[in-house]
């Protein structure tokens, strides 16, 4: 990503903010009929019901663009192919990044805790007594 996602300078944003000053009440929202179609999303097992939000297909649709304006889908594609989209630390982020076969191979931690564990399994590490551990809890 070459430029930070600034969203109030995109149009989208303006018009969302328009929208807002005109945000039906809940019960308004939860009597539209066409909102109420558009407010249950499923996919899947998963379901998303925002019916009992003050928004309308207007809104839903405003936030959509914003959405579609910002580096949203860029960065979920990088999220999952494990690039370095976490700008702040230059590394990939979340648990799909500890996945990969090189983080798994690589990872500090992960080596510590495979020396730690051979240690105790083979008896190399003693405990308090000098002999190995029998039981760990």
């Amino acid at each position: 990503m070459s430029e930070p996602f600034y969203p109030p300078s995109a149009l989208a944003w303006q018009t969302l903010k328009a929208l807002s000053e005109q945000a039906p009440s809940v019960q308004t929202a939860m009597n539209d009929t066409e909102w109420q179609r558009k407010a249950h999303l499923q996919l899947n097992e998963l379901t998303l019901n925002v019916s009992h939000h003050r928004m309308s297909t207007d809104i839903f649709e405003g936030l959509l663009a914003l959405l579609n304006a910002s580096p949203f889908a860029t960065l979920r594609a990088g999220l999952f192919s494990g690039e370095a989209i976490n700008l702040t630390e230059h590394r990939a982020v979340g648990h799909t990044r500890i996945r990969t076969p090189d983080f798994m191979r690589a990872d500090p931690t992960l080596k510590a805790i495979r020396e730690f564990t051979q240690a105790v399994h083979s008896g190399a590490l003693k405990g308090a007594t000098q002999r190995p551990f029998k039981h760990i809890v």
